[in-house]
């Protein structure tokens, strides 16, 4: 096959793809309507879906080895690991350029951010006195805590310690009488 007619199999390939997906039916088994926004049918998304995770499995473990490989390379040879180019400075494994972003991006990651008293924790907004929120977002917040409130209490594992301890509580409290009514006679 020539170029030339690789070059057109390929622009067929193209509009045909193009006018399954404009009319909604599947691009790879072409006979089952795509499921929106998807331009494949179901069983096909799963199929590939599938095909993909077996690939990266296989292949995932064989890049890891391959950038582990690299980067002892890289390390014995005195060379920076990140960019490659330079050499490592002060026994480290890193030159002083990939070394300064690397502890920027990490000063940037972890150093918290500060918001001037009185503003909203999530806006711009001015906060209302004695919360850390703007009026919006105080009205959001209590509807988180009391959906919380009520999905704890439904839980069945704070239902069986509630129980506990209610079983407990009442243990208590009759012994607690009998000691009185021992002690009185």
């Amino acid at each position: 096959m020539t170029d030339e007619q690789r070059k057109k199999k390929r622009e067929k390939e193209r509009e045909r793809y193009a006018w399954y997906k404009s009319h909604g039916i599947c691009v790879k088994c072409k006979k089952e309507d795509a499921e929106p926004p998807y331009t494949m049918c179901l069983v096909c998304r799963g199929d590939e879906a599938e095909r993909n995770r077996a690939y990266n499995m296989t292949h995932l473990k064989q890049q890891s080895e391959y950038n582990r490989a690299r980067r002892e390379k890289k390390k014995k040879e005195g060379i920076c690991v990140i960019c490659g180019r330079e050499p490592a400075s002060g026994g480290r494994t890193f030159c002083e350029e990939c070394r300064k972003k690397k502890n920027l991006e990490q000063r940037r990651q972890y150093q918290p951010v500060v918001k001037p008293y009185g503003e909203c924790k999530y806006c711009t907004q001015q906060a209302v006195a004695g919360f850390a929120f703007c009026p919006e977002h105080l009205e959001q917040a209590r509807k988180r805590a009391e959906h919380a409130r009520t999905r704890r209490s439904e839980s069945p594992r704070i239902r069986e310690i509630k129980a506990y301890w209610d079983v407990w509580w009442a243990n208590r409290m009759r012994r607690k009488k009998e000691e009185k009514r021992n002690d009185a006679e």
